[in-house]
């Protein structure tokens, strides 16, 4: 049965949705980012242990404090970019390694019903709301990978879809491409992902922002990779094993 490029993001939020849960318990990886913003350059290296049942984190920046309770730099690892989340971050024109800081909150993945099926049609078809959406020049629903590309036909907030890359057997995004767009700024989000030990979980994100501020524009550039997965059933440490780790 050939599927609509709306049905193919169904089925896509709706594995990135099932999977993003379906983790272990907790793990540890490193995040290596490069930031830009203006002309000023710098890197940040930082060790993270995660709880994916509430996405606490735990942060260790190589070779100063001491771990500490905060929120997923750039991101949790299990972050599911089909689906509502709040984005915010800081940056210092001064010091760009030492006061930068992103992360991607109220993580609300997108979840649909399955239309009913018709043994007397062959192609399923129904329409996903604020968007037109298609596949890219040369690729269906019988590619593989499938390549759908969206395009906002209302505001649907800060950050709209653009184009998905959906590996064909799993329907797990590859590579989710974003829009971001506000009063303040215009940017694009792009975020890749990878399978870790039967996890599917970030490898890559890269956040490109124009930043208007009263007389002048900043241009903001993170490009972050996750490395070095190591997954546990129990807590790392006690930072994270403590009731109020989320909070």
């Amino acid at each position: 049965m050939t599927l609509s490029a709306d049905q193919v993001f169904f089925n896509a939020a709706n594995a990135a949705a099932a999977s993003s849960t379906r983790v272990s318990p907790f793990a540890s990886y490193h995040v290596h980012a490069n930031v830009k913003i203006g002309s000023k350059a710098g890197i940040i290296d930082r060790d993270f242990a995660i709880r994916f049942s509430d996405q606490a984190s735990v942060a260790s920046d190589q070779g100063s404090a001491p771990p500490r309770v905060r929120a997923a730099f750039p991101a949790p690892a299990n972050f599911d970019a089909l689906s509502h989340f709040d984005a915010q971050g800081s940056f210092s024109l001064t010091d760009v390694s030492e006061n930068t800081d992103f992360s991607i909150t109220n993580i609300d993945p997108l979840q649909y019903h399955a239309p009913v099926q018709r043994t007397d049609v062959d192609v399923v078809a129904s329409a996903l709301s604020g968007y037109t959406v298609g596949f890219a020049p040369g690729t269906s629903s019988e590619s593989n990978p499938m390549d759908i590309v969206l395009k906002p036909t209302r505001d649907v907030g800060p950050f709209s879809f653009r184009e998905i890359l959906i590996d064909a057997k799993t329907y797990l995004p590859i590579r989710a491409d974003l829009v971001l767009s506000t009063h303040k700024e215009q940017g694009t989000l792009s975020i890749s992902y990878e399978q870790a030990d039967g996890n599917w979980l970030l490898s890559d994100f890269h956040l490109h922002e124009l930043y208007r501020m009263a007389f002048f524009h900043v241009s903001y550039d993170l490009d972050a990779s996750y490395s070095n997965y190591t997954f546990m059933r129990t807590a790392p440490n006690s930072l994270l094993a403590s009731q109020g780790a989320g909070s």
